[in-house]
């Protein structure tokens, strides 16, 4: 049975509107084709959920906007060199992590390094996730989706080297816009869209999902120009979409219906670009 997208945004819309704590009783009270869509329902919905309660794979931390993180407490000094890296200057840190613009010594190009905290680099689970998130953005190779430079576990620190993309995240872009009281162009949002399906869409066709496809984990090369999906994890027999602790409980979809899942939050990100 085909999906009925246009319910299903509504539907979305609606619950999202109610306290997290309602939402349990109204996705069981749907009735008729509504009831029908409840489990895409319940896995859209899991971005109303305790970010904590997942890995850090499943949900990043929620790093601060450039320039406002606290280099002085931060895991790393500006200036400091870790094998042929160079970092310049912190670019956001977490309860998981930071990320720091660096420079490669030997191609003298800047690169993103993400470290992790040390209680996490040396769980062997957290190290498995890690690789495995390093490994399938690194066997894509597509020109909206960022690159893998090198992945390592160095004296107990666990890195990973990406490209680097200067013109910051799309969610941070639609917020300039806002507080300038600006819109963005029509054409400028379709041309965005068109280049996160797309970039999507090749992901998909290797077998690999995103996993958290949304305005934050968006990069754009210059704002306005060319957009960077970042983040990627091979897909399984079967992929559990919640926490344990959400309002409902966690469920599994397949392969084929997370595809979906991906393909419909991007027609969300495009309808609210164009808010």
């Amino acid at each position: 049975m085909s999906t009925d997208w246009s319910l299903l945004s509504r539907l979305l819309d609606e619950s999202l509107a109610l306290p997290a704590a309602q939402r349990a009783t109204w996705l069981a009270a749907l009735e008729g084709e509504a009831a029908t869509l409840r489990p895409r329902l319940q896995a859209l919905l899991q971005r109303g959920a305790d970010a904590a309660a997942q890995g850090f794979l499943e949900r990043p931390p929620d790093f601060t906007l450039p320039g406002s993180g606290d280099e002085a407490e931060s895991l790393h000094a500006a200036g400091e060199e870790i094998g042929p890296w160079r970092l310049t200057s912190l670019l956001g840190q977490g309860g998981m992590g930071a990320v720091y613009r660096a420079t490669d010594l030997q191609l003298q190009r800047p690169v993103a390094f993400k470290v992790m905290h040390p209680q996490f680099a040396v769980q062997h689970e957290f190290q498995q996730r890690f690789l495995q998130e390093a490994r399938a953005s690194a066997a894509l190779d597509h020109p909206n989706i960022i690159r893998i430079y090198e992945f390592d576990l160095d004296n107990k620190m666990l890195y990973m080297v990406t490209e680097f993309v200067a013109g910051g995240s799309l969610r941070d872009y639609l917020k300039q816009l806002y507080d300038q009281r600006k819109f963005i162009e029509v054409s400028e949002a379709m041309a965005l869209t068109r280049q996160i399906a797309d970039a999507l869409d090749y992901a998909h066709s290797q077998g690999v999902l995103h996993r958290d496809v949304k305005p934050a984990n968006l990069f754009l090369a210059t704002h306005g120009d060319d957009v960077t999906v970042k983040r990627f994890r091979r897909t399984r027999s079967g992929i559990e979409l919640l926490p344990e602790n959400a309002d409902f409980q966690p469920i599994v979809v397949g392969p084929e219906d997370a595809f979906e899942i991906e393909g419909l939050a991007v027609g969300l990100i495009r309808n609210n670009m164009l808010m």
